[in-house]
């Protein structure tokens, strides 16, 4: 066992909480000097003043002075002696104008004073709620980035150990299909096939689920980037689908933007990967627009596929959904729900108008990076 070396002294130990409390009393010595200098001037002014309260309005500075110092006996304290003041010189005039003239000012400016010291309690109440409001959010997205933190070890290890068993069972489901070459029947042979099959599409969705759960919420990746030269990625990754079926991609001229690219390009590939794979009988023709906006960009995807059923619009972007007329083709129901959130990552939303046998329009959203954004990024 190791030793822990010597131990630092206990006054070592609180010294920079002493050194909080030693400069909290030096203000409120300060602020206390202030308070008093501010109400023995405004007393002499009173007094030396003939037949006038005008200086008194000043003591509603007093209260303000001794929020400053968050403790509410010390403004109680300050109110009531500035209004003592204003009462004792009420008895120290001289005589000339009116006494009920001079108790009706003084009786006003009482109640201003009190009224300060009424508001001043009610901002040092807001003010503390909007702190407490603070440490709960504060807590509460340390507790988000734990969980996201979790969760992202929990995808890794789950899609670990479940792409071990998938492996092993495609293995020997081709090690059999291999050995028993006419030795079974073609039904037998079919099943295997179909094992075969299906072990490949699990491995598909635990890696699709894998890279969904690790598109992160702060946007660390986010440059400026050229939209003509992602979409030239994209085609290119879908050139074999693109010359398989025969489908043709034209495009407006495509803005640069603030955004992640490799994310950006994703939610471009599924979407142009969607129109491909979800074609109808006739030659797949899909049209990529741009519209600039307000708040950012508004891009569009348009195909001429089998369209999606209305009541489907918005359940095929939540993981696992697909639509009524897709069942045909090969999918996980994961790519939309990326793209949603990709697009919320992005500051903008995701939608689709469609009709069953009309073809679909994607539309998403990408909002425009505020300065201290892009200045994060350019530093990071």
């Amino acid at each position: 066992m190791q030793s822990e070396g010597p131990a630092q002294p206990s006054g070592v130990e609180h010294s920079p909480t002493r050194q909080t409390v030693v400069t909290q009393r030096s203000a409120n010595l300060i602020i206390l000097a202030s308070c008093v200098a501010v109400a023995g001037v405004l007393f002499k002014a009173d007094v030396f003043t003939p037949s006038g309260v005008t200086p008194t309005i000043g003591y509603c500075i007093v209260p303000l002075l001794a929020a400053q110092t968050g403790r509410r006996s010390f403004i109680v304290g300050m109110t009531g002696l500035c209004t003592v003041l204003t009462w004792v010189v009420f008895f120290l005039e001289l005589p000339g104008a009116p006494a009920w003239m001079s108790a009706f000012e003084r009786s006003m400016v009482t109640g201003v004073l009190w009224f300060s010291f009424v508001l001043v309690c009610q901002r040092m109440n807001a003010l503390s709620a909007l702190a407490r409001q603070a440490e709960v959010l504060a807590e509460l997205n340390r507790e988000l980035s734990r969980s996201n933190q979790e969760l992202d070890a929990f995808a890794s290890v789950a899609s670990h150990d479940i792409r071990g068993p998938l492996a092993t069972t495609g293995m020997f489901a081709s090690l059999l299909a291999s050995r028993l070459v006419g030795k079974i029947d073609p039904d037998c042979g079919e099943w295997l096939s179909l094992i075969q099959s299906e072990v490949r599409r699990m491995h598909s969705i635990v890696e699709n689920l894998l890279k969904y759960s690790r598109f992160d919420t702060d946007r660390s990746g986010i440059e400026e980037c050229e939209c003509e030269a992602i979409l030239a990625n994209v085609l290119d990754n879908l050139r074999a689908d693109l010359i398989a079926s025969g489908a043709e991609v034209i495009h407006d001229p495509l803005p640069r933007v603030t955004s992640d690219p490799v994310q950006l390009m994703v939610l471009f590939q599924n979407l142009i990967g969607n129109a491909i794979k979800y074609r109808s009988e006739a030659w797949p023709k899909i049209y990529l627009s741009v519209a600039a906006e307000q708040e950012g960009w508004k891009f569009s995807v348009q195909d001429n596929g089998i369209g999606i059923d209305l009541a489907d619009r918005e359940r095929i972007f939540d993981l696992f959904q697909r639509g009524q007329g897709s069942h045909t083709a090969k999918g996980s129901g994961i790519g939309l729900a990326t793209c949603k959130k990709i697009a919320e990552l992005h500051g903008g939303r995701i939608w689709v108008e469609s009709a069953l046998g009309n073809g679909s329009t994607f539309y998403f959203t990408i909002a425009k990076a505020k300065k201290n954004e892009r200045a994060k990024s350019v530093t990071a």
